[in-house]
């Protein structure tokens, strides 16, 4: 409560890294790296404070973290993604590799999680790969081991380390493109909102689900924190996605003046109203065009998010387990917004914020018909404030009921791959918001399939287009569309080989199967 708490606890911080940063200098002098084991359980939360500013001040130069998906009832293996891209928004400033357990552990991870995350973290940015301990379990010294008798984990593991071989040339110089839109992250929201792995962090589950509709809708996306906003780093993306309750008053003027200059911000229930003081962001309600807002949780919220201890002063509580939790999770009210064909409704989880406009137009509507989407305009951008968590109604759509449970199988609850969201909501929470001239990197007739695009300039112009299947069935004819490519020297595939590609439109196009994973290597 005290209004220096958060730059108490920045500084903390930051002293703290000088001592780290000083032993960091003398490994690096030795060649070598040193990192830290960002384990993720059980929330995958990324931050600011751990994912980034330890390696832009150079406390360490290794971001790491691993693969125990099938441990936690997390919406999809595809969360690899979400964590890598984390790193490589703290990565960037210094060039720093990207190091990660992918675990062929057995029984536990099954082979097709077990590629679908090999190839996951190498779309990202991943160049090191560490299996822990492809080790039988006869001999091994630790827990994590592939059993004997698995023979398709250890056919796997053989598959993917001779891929390895066949597609470095195309990964290992090269560098992820540059998304458009981007997921703001805050120091000041997770200090002051004490958030971590083992408690609600409500604003790190709507990321990732706001994560997940982009990768379903082909969008790329990138990290960004409030420091990048206001050394203006954000000056190419398009649209900014704002989950977090406080934010920096600094940070709120340079999101204002770069919505000014023609962004969108999409802000999940929060939106930024108080700042590093925990006071009330004085240009918050201007730039949303309300006049009064507050935020209040589900009164049955503990019916579906248990206190970790009923008598704790701060009255934590567990995390929410999207697949364990959310398919049984009953709304405690519901928007609507759209018109004809784009109208779309989604239940209401965790928050809800009341909203009383000034300026802003009022876009959507709770039952009761007050305010639950405001939108203003600003110069050539606008914000959008979403009173509530769509992307948790995202999720849930596409999730089924059946029991918790750790089994080694795809169609386990810790495996089986949601197919059926529901595309109407993903459209108004990511098509909605793109501007007229979007042009997808990489366009697939699966939506369902990832991809992205590692660039290499040097030693030779190459291409990798990674593709990750999570539409969870053997796809028969793939057709991939890459934009800006007007011909290329060589056209070839890690399971296909050779390719034929089409050249027309400012797009090359190749048609191929895919089962679980491929990539297309382009020499240009």
């Amino acid at each position: 409560k005290d209004p220096l708490f958060y730059y108490s606890q920045i500084c903390g911080k930051e002293i703290a890294v000088t001592s780290f940063a000083s032993a960091t200098r003398e490994f690096t002098r030795m060649g070598a790296y040193t990192g830290a084991n960002y384990s993720p359980h059980g929330n995958y939360l990324v931050s600011d404070i751990d994912y980034v500013r330890p390696f832009k001040m150079r406390a360490m130069t290794l971001p790491w973290s691993e693969d125990y998906v099938w441990q936690v009832p997390e919406f999809s293996i595809q969360v690899m993604g979400y964590m890598v891209s984390a790193f490589r928004a703290g990565a960037k400033y210094n060039n720093d590799p990207i190091h990660m357990y992918v675990m062929p552990h057995s029984p536990g991870n099954t082979p097709r999680d077990f590629r679908l995350s090999f190839y996951t973290v190498l779309a990202h940015g991943a160049k090191q790969i560490n299996y822990f301990c492809a080790s039988p379990d006869v001999v091994t010294h630790s827990e994590n081991h592939i059993a004997v008798d698995d023979t398709p984990m250890w056919k796997a593991v053989h598959d993917v380390t001779h891929e390895a071989g066949v597609i470095e040339d195309y990964i290992m110089d090269g560098k992820v493109r540059p998304a458009q839109v981007g997921l703001l992250l805050s120091s000041v929201d997770e200090l002051i909102g004490g958030m971590n792995n083992q408690n609600l962090a409500a604003h790190n589950n709507e990321r990732k689900a706001i994560y997940y509709a982009l990768r379903h809708s082909q969008v790329p996306v990138d990290f960004l924190t409030e420091d990048d906003l206001i050394g203006g780093l954000a000056k190419n993306y398009k649209v900014i996605y704002v989950t977090q309750r406080w934010m920096h008053s600094k940070a709120l003027k340079a999101l204002q003046k770069w919505t000014q200059a023609g962004g969108t911000t999409v802000a999940l229930a929060g939106g930024g109203f108080l700042n590093e003081f925990n006071r009330a962001n004085p240009e918050a309600n201007e730039f949303y065009g309300v006049k009064q807002q507050a935020l209040a949780e589900d009164p049955n919220l503990d019916k579906w998010v248990p206190r970790k201890d009923q008598k704790h002063p701060r009255g934590e509580r567990f995390t929410l387990l999207t697949k364990q939790d959310l398919p049984l999770y009953t709304p405690f009210d519901q928007a609507t917004w759209g018109e004809g064909d784009a109208k779309v409704s989604a239940g209401l989880m965790v928050w809800k914020q009341t909203l009383t406009p000034s300026d802003g137009k009022v876009l959507g509507t709770y039952k009761n018909g007050k305010p639950a989407i405001i939108e203003k305009a600003h110069g050539k951008g606008r914000s959008v404030l979403f009173g509530f968590l769509p992307g948790q109604a995202y999720l849930k759509s596409g999730l089924k009921i059946i029991p918790a449970d750790r089994g080694a199988v795809d169609a386990s609850s810790t495996h089986y791959l949601p197919t059926a969201m529901d595309k109407g909501l993903r459209a108004a929470l990511v098509d909605a918001f793109l501007p007229a001239d979007f042009a997808r990197q990489v366009i697939c007739s699966e939506t369902l399939v990832e991809t992205s695009c590692i660039d290499t300039v040097r030693p030779k112009k190459r291409l990798a287009v990674p593709l990750m299947n999570y539409s969870g069935k053997k796809i028969a004819k793939l057709t991939i569309k890459i934009r800006g490519i007007k011909r290329a020297n060589s056209v070839r595939s890690v399971e296909q080989g050779k390719l034929k590609p089409v050249f027309a439109d400012g797009y090359l196009t190749i048609e191929l199967p895919l089962n679980i994973t491929d990539m297309l290597l382009i020499d240009l």
